[in-house]
């Protein structure tokens, strides 16, 4: 239960604080006075997104703290699992800067808001009165059955979600795989460029060979004329051969009467024998060239190759040659990929299968709830002066599959008898719909873990008789919940366990929203207000002791 909220800077509100009770809490007052600050204030509790432009004028944050006594089981057991003491009391703190930045306090110390909104969004039922139209949109009926808290329901949903993501994460790997895999254009595209760069039997050691070869062959006349002039030069008459003989054979003798002239006979002799493998290496490599012309033409043709593939592509031999390797390697991939494609298909069907079964399951359950709702919200409009209403939830199936599975989920009314049930959307007035969300948003309480339940003018569009049932199932929620209701119809606030006035007040051209608990005669008056305008009249006066009177009646026959 929440037992105080403190509101301070938040649009009219400077600082205010409220100590909530037990049962129905009421809170009344003029237009523009601040009633539904108040519902800002519950949906920053719950995690939901701040409006920094509420922020009050002047003010540099605004915050709502809220005392909780006796957190149920559900918040404890998270707090538990998190490493944090079982706690008696919580107290809630949220902090917004108009600079942009935040805090969030849970018992003084800090957490994220979306560990907020795991505590406290299904401990508080929210109501605002923008709900009223959201119930006309067909697309908001199966969030409506879907937050209804039955076990069974709750666990195909979640087991649906579960298959869903599984089918979409399968979907997604195998297109991720198609768009990466080459088409059969551009497969056989490659296989004719490997079967060109295959026939070329591309070499750098051949191409540099090659290369040699033909440099050799261009200058063969001259090789052959330089290389008999060298042979000339080494064997010839008083040639190279006959000189380092010669000087060799004087050396000696010097020697045999100069020492130091000794190591320069095995030099000389080792000049002699250098000049004899250069002349045989010469007579056995260059005389014996063969200048072929066939051999110099299968060169060039060969040379030309290389050279048109390295122009066709625009690439020198070691890139092509890498490009081919390229190649080779995204058509064995390709012929790879059959198998994988197959293993991939395989998984999304299999993944659709199951997907197909746990929304066949998700459908079966939301029929079985869908028949529960329908039976309990017609009671309950028929209890709120729509005696001859019929509210039925229709589960119709979409030809395919989507991430809330293929259920179409509409609500449908019969107001009066004789009359075939028609789509919500069509037919219903605001009154009606205030009702009807009521009673919905009533099973949805009664029906989960919400302990909590705030209602912004749920009365809208509704009076007499009908604004009296409203009040009377209000009262009969707030035996089993902690209730806080904004409403400006007199007949729900005399049922009120606490009754709060707002009052708005200027002063020195700032805007100023108080709230005074009224209890006894002040509740009489401040009811006669919101029954004729006019505290002071004796009329309303009487009138709203009446309501008081009447109200506490059916508190004491239920």
């Amino acid at each position: 239960m929440i037992r105080d909220i403190r509101i301070q800077n938040l649009a009219t509100i400077a600082d205010l604080q409220l100590s909530l009770g037990t049962g129905l809490n009421i809170l009344t007052g003029e237009t523009g006075a601040g009633k539904s600050i108040f519902l800002e204030a519950f949906a920053w509790l719950t995690g939901l997104r701040a409006d920094r432009s509420m922020i009050r004028d002047g003010k540099e944050y605004a915050s709502v703290e809220m005392v909780l006594d006796q957190p149920p089981a559900s918040i404890r057991e998270i707090l538990q699992d998190q490493g944090w003491e079982d706690p008696e009391t919580l107290i809630v703190f949220r902090q917004i800067f108009r600079s942009g930045s935040s805090r969030i306090l849970l018992n003084h110390r800090h957490i994220t808001v979306g560990f907020l909104r795991e505590l406290f969004r299904p401990l508080i039922l929210l109501h605002s009165q923008n709900q009223s139209v959201d119930l006309m949109k067909k697309a908001y009926h199966s969030l409506y059955l879907d937050s209804y808290g039955d076990d069974k329901l709750q666990t195909a949903i979640q087991s649906y979600r579960k298959q869903w993501a599984i089918y979409q994460e399968a979907l997604r790997v195998y297109e991720t795989f198609q768009s990466n895999l080459i088409s059969a254009k551009e497969e056989s595209f490659l296989k004719f460029q490997e079967e060109e760069l295959n026939a070329a039997n591309l070499s750098e050691e051949e191409l540099h060979d090659l290369e040699e070869e033909l440099r050799v062959l261009e200058n063969g006349k001259e090789i052959v004329m330089r290389g008999q002039q060298v042979l000339d030069r080494i064997h010839g008459t008083n040639r190279l051969i006959e000189l380092t003989e010669g000087l060799q054979q004087d050396l000696e003798v010097l020697a045999s009467y100069y020492e130091q002239l000794k190591p320069f006979i095995s030099e000389i002799s080792v000049m002699s024998e250098s000049f004899l493998e250069v002349g045989a290496t010469i007579n056995e490599a260059v005389l014996d060239l063969e200048l072929n012309p066939q051999r110099l033409e299968y060169i060039e043709n060969q040379l030309q190759i290389y050279f048109d593939l390295t122009r066709k592509y625009d690439m020198n031999l070691p890139d092509l040659l890498v490009y081919l390797r390229g190649i080779q390697e995204q058509l064995f991939d390709f012929c790879e990929a059959a198998e994988k494609k197959s293993e991939l298909q395989s998984h999304c069907r299999i993944a659709k299968e199951n997907t197909e079964t746990a929304a066949k399951t998700l459908t079966r359950e939301r029929r079985r709830v869908s028949q529960k709702i329908s039976a309990l919200i017609t009671a309950q409009i028929q209890g709120l002066e729509m005696r001859d209403a019929s509210f039925e939830v229709q589960v119709m199936q979409r030809a395919e599959l989507n991430a809330s599975g293929r259920d179409e989920i509409e609500f449908y009314i019969r107001t009066n008898p004789g009359v075939p049930l028609m789509p919500l959307r069509k037919i219903a007035s605001g009154g009606e719909a205030s009702r009807i969300l009521l009673a919905l948003l009533i099973c949805q309480g009664e029906s989960g873990t919400t302990d909590i339940m705030v209602f912004d003018e749920i009365d809208s569009g509704l009076s007499g008789k009908a604004a009296l049932r409203v009040a009377e199932a209000l009262n009969a929620l707030g035996r089993e919940h902690q209730v806080i209701c904004v409403t400006h119809q007199p007949q729900i606030a005399a049922f009120a366990d606490q009754y709060f006035q707002l009052r708005k007040t200027t002063n020195q051209d700032q805007v100023y929203t108080s709230a005074i608990r009224r209890d006894g005669e002040e509740r009489i008056t401040a009811l006669s207000q919101l029954v004729s305008g006019d505290e002071a009249a004796h009329s309303g006066q009487a009138y709203a002791r009446e309501m008081i009177n009447y109200a506490e009646k059916r508190k004491e026959q239920k």
